[in-house]
């Protein structure tokens, strides 16, 4: 039975559910401001396009392959999209938040081309993160955290000049671009 109060519910969290695609019923929640479906086996984000006063919403520990339908949330302050499958992420897959000071994509498979896990480095993928990094800079300019650990290009050692000090992992080419941000929880300097 449909209950008319549901629609002023401001949190929701259905954390380890078995979910498998978010309910339809979550979009009719007009005042959700806290979305959590951690932990469960959802492999497409939608039926949340219509929340546009959702602040927070976290996705982690599901099998999302491409962000999507999340481009209306304008007021999200903290997304969490970490331990997914995420190869690949555009500009556009991103919401359009000025509000957003958290993005966790820690444990996701961002720069392994082809899909393919490969061990050696290149310049493709270093310029993958660069890219990242420079549109998550022009996109959100209050971003104060960025949970990107756990991917391709977090364990290696990027530069093959050990006299050369900059750009020698991803942290450093991170606070390169964007110096005030703190990365996986730290602030490197």
């Amino acid at each position: 039975m449909f209950n008319p109060s549901i629609n002023k519910l401001q949190k929701v969290n259905f954390t380890a559910n078995n979910i498998e695609l978010i309910p339809e019923i979550i979009n009719s929640m007009k005042e959700l401001k806290i979305l959590i479906l951690n932990n469960n086996k959802i492999q497409k984000i939608s039926n949340i396009e219509n929340l546009i006063k959702l602040e927070k919403l976290e996705l982690r520990g599901n099998k999302i392959t491409k962000i999507e339908g999340i481009n209306n949330l304008k007021n999200l302050t903290k997304l969490t999209l970490s331990c997914n499958l995420i190869t690949n992420i555009e500009e556009n897959d991103l919401p359009q938040s000025d509000s957003l000071v958290e993005l966790g994509l820690f444990g996701n498979y961002i720069g392994i081309e082809n899909k393919k896990f490969d061990k050696n480095i290149n310049d493709k993928n270093i310029e993958i993160l660069k890219k990242f990094v420079e549109m998550i800079k022009i996109k959100f300019k209050n971003l104060k955290g960025l949970y990107i650990g756990g991917n391709f290009f977090t364990n290696l050692n990027i530069s093959n000049d050990d006299n050369n000090e900059e750009n020698n992992n991803y942290k450093d080419i991170i606070k390169n671009i964007i110096p005030n941000i703190i990365i996986d929880g730290q602030n490197v300097m």
